[in-house]
Order: structure tokens, then C-alpha cells, then sequence
């Protein structure tokens, strides 16, 4: 984790920006995320109650530049619908629950699979859980770590031998996503790797 900068890597305003962004970066960039998000917060409807009553139309063309903007609209703001009704739109009083019990509400919901889950639990929550996203999923298949290389097995290695606080699981996260941009990409840079020594697919090379 030394490797890299992990210590602002999901920068935010609100935990309800997290809640969002999480949505918004299924299926592309986070510079394009990051975009949405500042017009959003500049429009001043990065709130449950702002975003539950803003007409669609207008919402997917924020959205529009994260892909998938018809979709991700009505996901948001049933989630922000969701939180003003039962919540009175106090996103610490949705977040601030056990974990299991904010875990089965967010498996609820449309279009909050797994990943998005847990990344929301992790970040905007503070529950010390791994995201077994597609970069986890790379790095141990390449490091052969596990077989099978499954998410639940991911998160369950990864839970087994990290300190099972927030913040070393967000570090680990972080890093292992940065690491899979800059080094272990779709086209792997073994030359140089921090990870070589231990790496069953850089052996080969």
C-alpha cells in the first residue's frame, strides 16, 4: 500500500456524494463521476430531499456523462426518495445502522448490486469491509492467490490477513485499484513491479 497515495483517494464534501458517486461509476471513468458531481454540487441538489424532487429529465442530463444516464437517474433518486421518506432525509440516520441491517436495505434497492453495496457500506458508512470489485478480482487471479478466484473468496482472504478497520480497508482497496491502472492493467507492466517476487503471472515472463 506504500506504493501509492491512498489517503484522499475518494474525496467528497457529504457521505451523501458517496452514496451518489457510488452509483454513478458503475460502468465508467471516475473522472466523468467526479464531473457529474461538481455540477451537481454547484446546482446545490447533492441532498436526498433536492435530488427526490428534481424532475427526471433534468437529472439524466446531469448525469448523462457518467453512461447509462436513464438508468442511473431513477437508481439515485429512488435511493434519495428512499431516504427522505424514511429517513426525513438525514443521510447520517440511513447510513448510521448495523450492518446488516443497511446491507439487506441497499440489497433492496434497484441497481445496487454487490459492489456498489459495499463500497457505500465502506466508504460513506465506515463498515470495515473489502469490495471484491474487477481490479480485486484481476490482481489475485495474476497473483494466484486463490482457486477459485471468486468475490466472496476475495473478501474473505483479504478480511483474513488486513486489520479490519475502515481505513486499512479502504487503503487496501485504493491501492489495489491503483495498482491495477498503473501496473496490472488488461495488458500487465510486469518490468518494475512491486509485486513481482510474489506474482505467479510475472513469473512466466
Amino acid at each position: 500500500m506504500s506504493h501509492y497515495d491512498t489517503k484522499r483517494w475518494w474525496p467528497h464534501e457529504s457521505r451523501f456524494e458517496i452514496v451518489v458517486g457510488a452509483i454513478l461509476v458503475q460502468r465508467t471513468r471516475w473522472e466523468n463521476v467526479e464531473k457529474v458531481i461538481e455540477a451537481m454540487r454547484s446546482r446545490g441538489v447533492l441532498t436526498p430531499s433536492a435530488i427526490s424532487t428534481l424532475d427526471v429529465l433534468e437529472l439524466e442530463r446531469m448525469v448523462r456523462p457518467t453512461g447509462f444516464f436513464r438508468q442511473k437517474s431513477r437508481r439515485i433518486q429512488r435511493l434519495a426518495h428512499h431516504i427522505h421518506l424514511y429517513h426525513k432525509g438525514d443521510v447520517t440516520c440511513f447510513l448510521k445502522r448495523p450492518y446488516q441491517e443497511l446491507a439487506s436495505d441497499l440489497e433492496r434497492m434497484d441497481g445496487i448490486g454487490p459492489e456498489t453495496r459495499d463500497a457505500i457500506l465502506l466508504y460513506a458508512a465506515g463498515h470495515p469491509v473489502m469490495i471484491a470489485d474487477t481490479y480485486a478480482i484481476r490482481l489475485c487471479d495474476r497473483l494466484g492467490l486463490l482457486d477459485p478466484v471468486t468475490p466472496h473468496a476475495i473478501k474473505n482472504h483479504l478480511m483474513q490477513h488486513l486489520p479490519t478497520t475502515p481505513q486499512t480497508c479502504r487503503r487496501a482497496h485504493a491501492a489495489i485499484v491503483e495498482h491495477c491502472k498503473k501496473r496490472c492493467c488488461a495488458v500487465p507492466r510486469c518490468s518494475g513491479c512491486p509485486l513481482l517476487d510474489m506474482c505467479e503471472h510475472g513469473a512466466t515472463k
